[in-house]
């Protein structure tokens, strides 16, 4: 099973990708910087291999089904206060990566948290309507 990322054509950009380019190291960056950004792209892609060993079927704590949604969310522990959360589907033979977002890892009552995680699922359902109009809006994740 291939893994891919969403790409909206019209806006030139794929959400997934764009996080995970925020983390690429450069010459400016400290060691310390550079060994920390290099440690979470290799925690994420570690997760998404697992997803695709298992052929994106959700299995809890790393992958869970969301009530009353068409996708799934893959979790990445990304330090002591937040966790990275991919929405995924998987659709025609591949696990195709939606979107991403970032929560508090401890739980919390706050309005804000239950927002980024209703905001993130709203947005995850406009990518699945555009993937269903035009099935081929991915590119490959690498």
């Amino acid at each position: 099973m291939n893994v891919v990322c969403f790409y909206d054509k019209n806006k030139n950009r794929s959400p997934v990708r764009e996080y995970l380019d925020q983390y690429k190291t450069g010459p400016s960056l400290s060691r310390e910087e550079k060994k920390e950004r290099e440690k979470i792209l290799i925690k994420i892609d570690a997760k998404i291999q697992y997803l695709k060993s298992i052929n994106g079927l959700p299995q809890p704590p790393t992958a869970k089904p969301l009530k009353g949604e068409r996708h799934h969310e893959l979790c990445v522990s990304k330090n002591d206060q937040a966790v990275i959360r991919i929405n995924y589907q998987r659709r025609d033979g591949r696990i195709c990566l939606l979107n991403v977002y970032e929560k508090p890892a401890k739980k919390t009552k706050e309005r804000n948290t239950k927002r980024i995680i209703e905001s993130a699922n709203l947005e995850a359902a406009r990518l699945i309507k555009q993937l269903d109009e035009d099935p081929k809006s991915y590119i490959p994740y690498e």
